[in-house]
């Protein structure tokens, strides 16, 4: 029994209708007339599923789904608004409400109590739960239908650009940070024969790619030549920089570790500038280089850190 076509189905609706807003009404949440088909339309199937297999099977299934169901709406989430940030403790409690809806379904189905009324309000108190939890983020009440901020992917030969990144002189091991799902700069530089590596929290592309948040990715002091990130990191923390309530403090202390993990001589490329942090640098230890890139689609500045050349 494969649930990840069902999931994939109800995120793409969750993702054009209010999932993301609260309600205590069945008719204010559309999605759920959808699931609720679904269920009585593969009612046999399901059961079927659930009377063969032992109790091992049917909990490895349980968290299978679960697992894919909790990506696919931060997925989700993450298209709709590039800044909202899901911590672990967030992830988690998403994952408990996915898992507390499957169990139910599966109780519903296996002791044969099965009728419109209960799937109904096992659904309903589901997407309720699910709709109080991604209230709570402070990003989501930004979301409207026409006020979406998506996280665009830019070509490879586009980022070296704007960057103004030298390909022949650049020092490795590269990092990508912020790489995007694709990862077109890191499949780029790979063909090049280049060691480079690409973070980010949504990926599609296996090679040469860890899926993982900024913020819990282990650096090495003193390791990399290259850091790249094209309106990624240092874009949200100029956000949260201004933001009222932006976890400023975190990023400024991620920044210092990018900068720390730099070899001797190594740089980091980014955009756009972070004068507010820039300004504090010590010109013994640090040489900044600034661009102003008048594009057609932003205008911004490009930045290049060169790291001194001492040793610790």
């Amino acid at each position: 029994m494969n649930s990840n076509n069902f999931i994939d189905y109800i995120s793409k609706i969750n993702a054009r209708m209010n999932i993301l807003t609260t309600s205590n009404n069945k008719s204010d949440l559309p999605v759920c007339n959808y699931a609720t088909e679904y269920i009585v339309n593969n009612r046999k199937l399901l059961t079927r599923f659930i009377l063969l297999n032992n109790k091992e099977k049917l909990t490895e299934f349980v968290h299978k789904t679960v697992d894919y169901a909790t990506k696919r709406i931060i997925e989700t989430i993450i298209d709709l608004n590039q800044y909202i940030y899901i911590n672990t403790f967030l992830r988690k409690k998403i994952a408990f409400v996915y898992e507390d809806y499957v169990t139910k379904i599966i109780k519903l189905l296996y002791f044969k109590v099965f009728n419109i009324d209960n799937l109904s309000q096992i659904i309903t108190e589901h997407y309720v739960k699910l709709s109080n939890i991604l209230a709570s983020i402070n990003e989501v009440k930004l979301i409207k239908r026409s006020k979406n901020i998506p996280c665009f992917e830019y070509s490879a030969k586009f980022q070296i650009e704007l960057l103004n990144i030298d390909l022949n002189n650049i020092k490795e091991p590269i990092l990508d940070l912020g790489c995007g799902s694709k990862a077109y700069l890191v499949k780029y530089l790979s063909t090049l024969g280049l060691d480079v590596y690409g973070v980010d929290r949504l990926i599609e592309s296996k090679s040469n790619t860890i899926q993982a948040d900024w913020f819990n990715y282990k650096l090495k002091s003193n390791y990399y030549g290259a850091i790249i990130s094209h309106l990624s990191f240092t874009n949200h923390f100029k956000r949260n920089h201004y933001k009222k309530d932006g976890n400023h403090i975190a990023y400024a202390r991620k920044y210092k570790d990018l900068l720390n993990s730099l070899k001797p001589g190594g740089e980091f490329y980014y955009t756009p500038d972070l004068p507010f942090i820039e300004q504090f640098l010590s010109p013994d230890l640090f040489t900044v280089t600034k661009k102003a890139i008048n594009h057609p689609k932003m205008s911004i500045q490009a930045v290049k850190i060169t790291k001194g050349s001492w040793r610790h």
